[in-house]
């Protein structure tokens, strides 16, 4: 521990200052997702623990700067502790010892299974928040409802882009791609940290790439709640459900990736075609609730040979 204090100490300051600086420049709240960078160096290159306590420590210069409990919040909810917990789950595995006379294959927590509680971590941060606006008699759609009639007014009147969409679903909208964004941007700068220091031959994990992976049946149950919860109830948990279905989905963009990536391994001009998807995707958005599809068609068919051959749904 003694030896890791220096590093703590540097990671910490540096995300701080990241993240004090693109805060108070009312810089774009994208650039924030930089300050994780420190703290998944530390957390991916020594030990995930790290992470962690850089974290916490990194609240102090924030609170002493601004003063603010949102902030701190912000930071330690937003990108502290999903750092920890990415770094903490990314260097679990196991060995299986496939022949007593070759050594065994080590294989990875996969960084698509990261992403699942990843969402389920968003809505209960989002179900919490919900619980304590409905304690003022308030309600997220009705906090984000003058924001969005903002945001519509300003893409009609200075962009020309004329957007038919009352301020309830745009608020939903909203919320879901901020969500989704939160995720992305989280797996990338962690892919990004980790080649950085496996190019320094300091990684603990040799890489983070996204594979296939087995998605637990019980996915498809809570997506089934959501859901009903979109469809009935009060005007707080419906915009809960709906937001909650289109997070649960993320899980299967990453696996409907990995699954496009699979199929076109032997494609001559791979390259090229996973180009057009990325920027397809990158540009229009909707091209990634497709990609899903993959992924959940083909959970889907999984989950009916595993019901097929005498199994239940409850088993992952």
């Amino acid at each position: 521990m003694p030896d890791n204090i220096p590093s703590i100490l540097l990671s910490a300051l540096l995300s701080a200052i990241i993240f004090l600086l693109i805060l108070t420049a009312g810089m774009d709240f994208i650039l924030m997702f930089l300050c994780v960078i420190p703290l998944l160096a530390a957390g991916l290159g020594k030990n995930p623990k790290m992470a962690l306590q850089a974290g916490a420590l990194a609240t102090v210069p924030i609170a002493v700067i601004t003063g603010s409990v949102a902030a701190i919040a912000m930071f330690f909810l937003l990108f502290a502790l999903p750092s920890w917990y990415i770094c903490h789950m990314a260097m679990r595995y196991y060995d299986i010892k496939i022949s007593p006379t070759l050594p065994a294959v080590r294989l990875w927590y996969p960084v698509g299974l990261i992403t699942l509680y990843l969402a389920i971590y968003a809505i209960t941060l989002m179900a919490v928040i919900t619980a304590v606006m409905a304690a003022q008699d308030q309600s997220i759609p009705q906090l984000l409802a003058q924001p969005a009639e903002n945001a519509i007014s300003t893409l009609n009147n200075d962009y020309d882009i004329q957007v038919d969409i009352s301020a309830q679903n745009f608020s939903f909208i909203l919320s879901s791609v901020s969500i989704w964004l939160w995720c992305i941007f989280l797996v990338f700068y962690t892919w990004i940290t980790n080649r950085s220091l496996a190019k320094r031959n300091i990684a603990k994990r040799p890489n983070i790439s996204i594979t296939i992976f087995s998605i637990p049946h019980w996915l498809l149950t809570l997506i089934g709640i959501c859901a009903l919860a979109s469809l009935i109830g009060s005007e707080s948990m419906k915009f809960l459900g709906k937001t909650s279905l289109v997070a649960l989905l993320i899980p299967y963009f990453f696996q409907g990736l990995a699954i496009l990536h699979y199929e076109m391994r032997n494609w001559p001009n791979k390259r090229v075609f996973l180009f057009f998807i990325y920027f397809a995707i990158i540009l229009l958005l909707w091209p990634a609730l497709a990609i899903s599809g993959i992924g959940l068609w083909n959970h889907i068919k999984i989950l009916n040979k595993h019901l097929s051959s005498g199994g239940t749904s409850s088993k992952s």
